[in-house]
């Protein structure tokens, strides 16, 4: 990525302090091209990351850029061609473009669809730790799981004392005296089970100034489930 992003800037620079010549023409052609191959490698290799080790935020950012950069590339491509081409027009266009995809696109949600979908009842309890740790767009995914209790917890064991006056559940969950976990560690459904209570906790006085959509899907699902 750091390559393609410094080979874009380098034919731009080109383009903006060279006079026109065919020359270099077929260099920043032959650049933008081996930016092109760099791209495929770069989002097949990611390809296969994800296919082995499921979607993560930082994962989905990555494909999102290598999207974004084809495209731009392809601008550059027309206006070595093309000089009277409104290069910074469309670079402009194009990001705000994708940026508004991207702010719009609820990724959380993709995340999680991908991650329940492929792993299924089998989701260990270090991803389903890292799904929780999302916006509450994914709360309405998570209550799709049912899980008995593991590793010695019981029914009604679940610690939820001085919760509130933490900021958010993971600061809760990791503030034990000792350093170790205030919940149910290694048991799935304590997890979910103090997951969704941190939601109806956090949106139990929602009022029509305060109401935010995934508030409420989030609060309805942890309702049901």
């Amino acid at each position: 990525m750091f390559v393609c992003s410094f080979n874009l800037i380098l034919v731009v620079s080109c383009l903006a302090v060279f006079e026109e010549n065919k020359a270099l023409k077929l260099l920043l052609l032959l650049c933008s091209g081996c930016t092109y191959v760099m791209i495929a490698s770069s989002a097949f290799r990611m390809i296969l990351y994800i296919h082995t080790y499921h979607l993560s935020f930082l994962r989905v950012l990555v494909l999102w850029f290598l999207a974004m950069l084809a495209v731009l590339m392809a601008g550059i491509v027309v206006a070595v061609t093309h000089p009277r081409f409104g290069l910074f027009r469309y670079c402009v266009a194009v990001i705000a473009v994708f940026y508004l995809v991207f702010s719009f696109g609820r990724t959380d949600v993709l995340i999680a669809e991908y991650n329940v979908a492929h792993m299924g009842q089998d989701i260990s309890y270090e991803d389903l730790q890292y799904l929780t740790r999302l916006s509450m767009d994914v709360v309405p995914v998570l209550s799709r799981y049912t899980f008995e209790h593991e590793n010695g917890c019981q029914e009604g064991n679940t610690n939820s004392a001085g919760r509130d006056a933490y900021d958010s559940f993971e600061d809760w969950y990791y503030d034990g005296a000792d350093g170790t976990r205030t919940g149910q560690g290694g048991c799935r459904r304590c997890l979910l089970e103090q997951t969704f209570q941190h939601v109806l906790d956090k949106t139990e006085d929602m009022s029509i100034r305060t109401f935010h959509v995934s508030k409420y899907l989030a609060r309805r699902a942890a309702l049901k489930w």
